[in-house]
């Protein structure tokens, strides 16, 4: 699931404010996995 995240944040076609969210979401699971 962190693979397929992070190719959506890399994805240029994404708006910025989107890229965001998915930054928050990958920081969220980090801390779950932790």
């Amino acid at each position: 699931v962190m693979y397929m995240i992070n190719d959506l944040a890399q994805d240029a076609n994404i708006p910025f404010h989107s890229r965001t969210t998915i930054y928050r979401i990958i920081s969220l699971l980090e801390n779950i996995k932790d």
